[in-house]
């Protein structure tokens, strides 16, 4: 089956509170249920086609997981491992984010929506803070999180493998 396309939008809003901390939102349209895309953001073998080198995860509030990502050059590899903060089946997936340079939690969260053959994701990063690192790491987490969405997007449309570039895959 060729590439079905369907709205996508991005709302890229910086919102600040009075402790400095803010947060970007973005959102796309997927063409299947909501519990084939809950999949996709759940279970370890969709998870390594689309996001990570290698997941584990236990998709319950509370349950642990583990994304590793690993990449040709290995100065780029990370990993994002933790305990899951909300998981409703078929509805959302929140899990804590951490950047290298600061121990502060952020919060990253799919929410879905949608009835039928289409899902509305609304994803959100919160919990970010302002100035220095916080804002270069905003500025490419943003493409990046678009990146991903649309990787996510092709994955549960049209099967597709989607890393970034010069991602390894499970096999290395």
């Amino acid at each position: 089956r060729g590439p079905r396309w369907t709205r996508s939008r991005t709302i890229s809003s910086v919102q600040r509170s009075p402790t400095t901390s803010s947060a970007f939102a973005d959102a796309i349209t997927i063409g299947a249920p909501r519990g084939e895309v809950f999949r996709a953001l759940t279970e370890p073998e969709r998870l390594e086609r689309w996001l990570a080198t290698s997941a584990e995860p236990d998709p319950r509030t509370g349950g642990r997981f583990r994304y590793s990502f690993e990449f040709e050059d290995a100065t780029q590899n990370n990993v994002q491992e933790g305990a899951y903060l909300d998981v409703v089946p078929e509805r959302l997936v929140a899990l804590p984010w951490l950047f290298p340079f600061s121990p502060r939690q952020t919060r990253v969260e799919y929410a879905l929506t949608g009835d039928g053959d289409e899902t509305e994701v609304a994803f959100r990063h919160s919990g970010l803070e302002t100035g220095g690192p916080w804002d270069q790491a905003r500025e490419r987490f943003v493409s990046g999180w678009r990146m991903f969405l649309e990787y996510l997007k092709a994955h549960v449309e049209d099967d597709a493998d989607g890393r970034l570039f010069g991602m390894k895959g499970k096999s290395g």
